[in-house]
């Protein structure tokens, strides 16, 4: 979840203008087809091989946003632009993209031609960096297919035919898609609220709840707030996220028909949507069936608890040169440490990180020590005292 990243790195973007441009244009070039694709899985990112303008290419999984390509990338290809649009990121925040045509993209052995593209910043969000990529495959290029989904073996599997998958006595739901084909899948919260949330292989949470999602759970005591904090937390495509107040939110059961997960954690904010990410992938297979709008998920086990419902009790935050504490959760040892936002950290455990520098960004995003058991930070507080804390899980 987000309470527990140092940086929640958020990929969805929304195309949306009034000049019309078909985002669902397009083909597969195989009729018939099962392709076995294999992939390599950093920070909840499904990292592929494609084969675009006759060079190998790395490409991420991102259900939650169209088919992008890097800048770099357009310049090498010399797409034909369609136009210009400002999306939104996961935060809100916009940026003006050129959309493009690209004429063939080569996924395993599989061929899609004429796919409409955004054409992306990559370097803007310097995080992303540390995964060698050059672009997401999104849901507007995967709507011909059926895409399952197996972290534990680091594969995917694209397929045209549901008989191609051993999905017997597997939870099965109806998927809704939206204007560029992104997925919503129905949840249920311990068969008292239902209700569709984006399947975003972009994003590290597990679930997140949008506000009227959240009064309703709240109402029905499938939810309750257990702790308070300002600061921000999460980095989007077009950067990190305005500072907010949020809630770190614990939830009844999330029910996938016989199987459930219990007691998760979700960090809810002003901003925050219905969703669910990659996290659900460390639970059971999943399968998005883009061709005949169904959801299918395959659990480890008919019970189990949610792997991360402790908090170190304080969020990280990127600044221009150096990182600085975020948001600190009310009623934990953080507080009562006397930690506040904006405080700048010098140093966790090991890793010195008192000025900001590309490969401290690395670390920190690749290692994900606020996932630890324990930290020792030192820090320096609003009067420039250098000062140590140590934290646990709690």
């Amino acid at each position: 979840m987000k309470k527990l990243l140092l940086f929640l790195l958020s990929l969805p973007i929304y195309i949306h203008g009034q000049n019309k441009i078909d985002f669902n244009q397009g083909k597969i070039v195989q009729k018939s087809f099962c392709d076995t694709i294999p992939f390599e899985y950093v920070r909840n990112k499904m990292v592929v091989d494609v084969k675009i303008n006759g060079q190998k290419r790395k490409f991420i999984i991102d259900t939650g946003s169209p088919l992008c390509i890097s800048k770099e990338l357009q310049e090498e290809m010399n797409n034909p632009i369609l136009g210009n649009k400002s999306p939104t990121d996961a935060y809100g925040q916009k940026r003006e993209v050129s959309l493009v045509t690209v004429g063939d993209l080569q996924l395993g052995k599989l061929t899609f031609q004429k796919i409409t593209s955004g054409v992306i910043d990559i370097k803007n969000v310097s995080f992303l960096n540390c995964i060698e990529f050059d672009g997401f495959i999104g849901s507007n290029l995967l709507k011909d297919c059926i895409v399952h989904i197996d972290t534990e073996r680091k594969q995917i599997i694209l397929t045209d035919n549901i008989k191609n998958l051993n999905l017997f006595n597997v939870y099965q739901s109806s998927l809704i898609l939206g204007k560029q084909s992104e997925p919503y899948v129905q949840l249920n919260l311990n068969n008292k609220l239902k209700f569709h949330a984006l399947f975003d292989t972009g994003a590290d949470d597990f679930v997140t709840l949008s506000d009227r999602t959240l009064k309703i759970a709240l109402e029905k005591s499938t939810a309750k707030t257990l702790n308070q904090g300002y600061g921000m937390g999460g980095v989007g495509l077009f950067g990190a996220e305005k500072a907010d107040s949020k809630k770190r939110i614990l939830c009844d059961n999330i029910k996938f028909g016989n199987a459930q997960i219990t007691d998760f954690i979700t960090e809810f904010s002003s901003k925050s949507e219905d969703a669910i990410g990659m996290e659900l992938a460390d639970y059971g297979t999943i399968t998005i069936d883009y061709k005949n709008k169904k959801f299918y998920f395959k659990a480890k086990q008919q019970r189990q608890s949610y792997l991360h419902q402790k908090t170190l009790g304080f969020s990280f935050q990127p600044e221009q040169n150096y990182y600085s504490i975020g948001k600190v959760w009310t009623g934990t040892q953080a507080e009562k440490l006397g930690l506040k936002n904006g405080f700048q950290i010098l140093k966790l455990d090991s890793l010195d990180i008192s000025k900001r520098t590309d490969e401290n960004d690395c670390q920190i995003f690749l290692s994900r020590p606020l996932r630890n058991k324990k930290v020792k930070m030192v820090y320096k507080n609003d009067k420039n005292q250098i000062l140590m804390a140590e934290l646990n899980q709690e």
